[in-house]
């Protein structure tokens, strides 16, 4: 089997988004206090990882 690893694109942003949440809430069954999920997460973590993926100097994968 062949991986192919490639940048993101904004396409890719509510993938990544998914993926981000469902971590969140795995690491919560651990750490609840630590990781409890604040409110709005999603909203306010979206434009970073869509910074990150438009930006020319940065490497998103």
């Amino acid at each position: 089997m062949k991986l192919i690893i490639r940048d993101s694109a904004p396409a890719d942003l509510p993938a990544v988004m998914d993926i981000l949440e469902a971590k969140r809430a795995l690491l919560a069954t651990f750490e609840p206090r630590f990781w409890k999920q604040a409110p709005a997460s999603r909203e306010t973590t979206g434009p970073f990882f869509a910074s990150l993926i438009e930006s020319a100097s940065t490497s998103f994968s």
